[in-house]
């Protein structure tokens, strides 16, 4: 899916859960990932 970058976009992917794959840009897909890993760290 091709959207344009909105601030609500990473929190939209992120509702998603782990039925989400973002494939590109790069820079969101680190954003996502880094997000994950921060969230992870708390459980």
């Amino acid at each position: 899916m091709k959207v344009g970058l909105a601030p609500d976009l990473e929190a939209w992917i992120m509702g998603w859960g782990p039925r989400a794959k973002v494939l590109a840009p790069v820079a969101l897909r680190n954003r996502i990932a880094a997000s994950l890993q921060k969230a992870a760290m708390q459980y």
